[in-house]
């Protein structure tokens, strides 16, 4: 393949996920995190950004419940 179609190629695909998508399958990758799981977690937490800056907000102990109360509607 030549480099400017590669190029094209990788461009388009770069442009087709988000953070939020990336980390969106990243939650799926999990041990019984469904679909409705990771959309519920999605919905509070958008990025893996925002979950990091949830658990450094609380304290370790809360921390480990932080995602126990989140149920998928």
């Amino acid at each position: 393949m030549p480099l400017d179609a590669f190029l094209r190629k990788a461009n388009k695909s770069a442009r087709s996920s988000t953070v939020h998508d990336v980390f969106g399958r990243m939650l799926r990758q999990l041990p019984r995190c469904s679909g409705a799981q990771t959309g519920a977690i999605l919905q509070r937490y958008p990025t893996l950004v925002h979950l990091v800056r949830a658990y450094d907000a609380v304290s370790e102990a809360q921390g480990i419940v932080l995602l126990q109360n989140i149920t998928p509607k």
